[in-house]
């Protein structure tokens, strides 16, 4: 079971949970909201709560379904974002806002 589950605090990023396509309960802090989705990617607990975490902690240990999807959505959206093509996407997607703004001023 342990193998299944990646347990996140402010001192650890989720992404190696992620790419081993493993369940991930973290706490809110930090930029890990911006990388884990509650119920989507993983579970996200306040931070400071061990009831909190804990709870979290078994129901991913009770609920092998839960664990499975988590793990799998985490390892997709970790895929796309932090993969080469995702990485160059995001870069010009973000060229092409900058440009976009750039040429508002200068195309009216």
């Amino acid at each position: 079971m342990p193998q299944a589950i990646g347990v996140s605090s402010e001192s650890w990023h989720p992404t190696p949970s992620r790419r081993a396509s493993r369940a991930v309960a973290a706490t809110r802090v930090g930029g890990i909201p911006e990388v884990i989705t509650d119920g989507d990617t993983g579970l996200l607990v306040p931070p400071r709560d061990p009831d909190a975490l804990a709870g979290a902690l078994v129901r991913l240990c009770r609920d092998a379904a839960l664990r499975e999807n988590l793990g799998r959505r985490g390892r997709e959206v970790a895929a796309a974002r932090h993969s080469l093509e995702g990485m160059a996407d995001q870069v010009e997607g973000l060229y092409a806002e900058i440009l976009a703004e750039k040429l508002k001023g200068v195309v009216r």
